[in-house]
């Protein structure tokens, strides 16, 4: 019988399944339990089950502290089995490409957007509704290059850099190196705790290291490494599975399919500009849902809210 493997974490859990499914040696070796997101258990007053923890194998998680009691992976970790191997890692997250994060007050559930269709809330956006501003006169002043000033953004990226730092005193898993190292040449997160497949091959082959298990490869080089060229070649492995099914024929894996990319919130021209993000064009079209939209669009589609 296979090993068993539960991940008790946030969204980013789906970020880390998708890796380990990708190590066949993983895979020949471990199967999934099924336990609640973190988010699930604390907010539904879900329980994560004795009995499954019991016979776990290998426990994979994030730290949530004492305060949400038997929740937190203090108590949890106590219900393992004694020769359970543990892997805690950190809440994944980069403040530094989205300066404007805040909660948005008008976000509400719908169809086919349980968190609302703009989740991420935008706190220049809300202040300059609060003020008065018209449509045009927002869109325009944050298209601005110079909006967001250069010695606050690298501050926040300093700030959360280090808080990160700190937080990977108490896990086994560490990545704000990696982040400070390639923040400016790729794109490293499509929202500011949805990360990138960059990422997540790290954390996984830190994972793989820990279990000793070969490291996953890199997905063939591209020369045109940029955001079109990988959605170019993401398109173009989808077509080809497409027809390798119509004729009866297994899918192929498509290294280049970002988990968390269908839903991106567009970067500040002025944070590209004021990081040097040399991996980020200014032009460049973010992917929500079904279409892609520019910075501005964005805004306009993110203003209709107030409509």
């Amino acid at each position: 019988m296979k090993k068993r493997c539960a991940i008790f974490a946030n969204c980013q859990r789906q970020l880390i399944e998708t890796f380990l499914q990708s190590s066949d040696e993983f895979v020949e070796e471990y199967c999934f339990e099924r336990i609640p997101y973190t988010y699930e258990a604390v907010y539904q007053n879900l329980e994560v089950s004795e009995e499954v923890l019991a016979r776990t194998d290998l426990f994979i998680y994030q730290p949530l502290g004492e305060k949400y009691g038997e929740l937190s992976t203090d108590r949890l970790v106590t219900k393992l089995r004694p020769n359970c191997i543990t892997i805690s890692f950190p809440y994944l997250y980069f403040k530094g490409y989205y300066p404007q994060d805040i909660d948005n007050p008008l976000a509400k559930p719908e169809a086919g957007y349980p968190f609302g269709r703009f989740p991420y809330g935008d706190r220049n956006i809300i202040n300059f509704v609060e003020a008065g501003k018209s449509r045009a006169e927002i869109i325009e002043r944050l298209t601005q290059p110079d909006f967001y000033d250069q010695a606050f953004l690298l501050n926040l990226v300093e700030e959360t850099l280090q808080e990160l730092t700190r937080r990977e005193k108490e896990t086994d898993i560490k990545i704000a190196t990696l982040i400070r190292q390639r923040y400016q040449h790729e794109l490293l997160f499509y929202t500011v705790n949805h990360p990138s497949n960059t990422i997540g091959r790290e954390v996984v082959n830190q994972m793989l290291q820990i279990l000793k298990l070969p490291l996953l490869k890199k997905p063939p080089e591209f020369r045109l490494f940029s955001l079109e060229g990988l959605t170019a070649m993401s398109f173009a492995v989808r077509v080809a599975n497409r027809m390798r099914r119509m004729i009866d024929l297994k899918p192929v894996p498509n290294p280049y399919r970002e988990v968390f990319g269908d839903n991106q919130i567009p970067l500040y021209p002025s944070v590209i500009q004021q990081l040097n993000l040399t991996g980020v064009p200014i032009n460049h079209r973010y992917r929500q849902g079904q279409q892609k939209l520019t910075f501005a669009e964005y805004v306009a589609a993110y203003l209709t809210q107030y409509d």
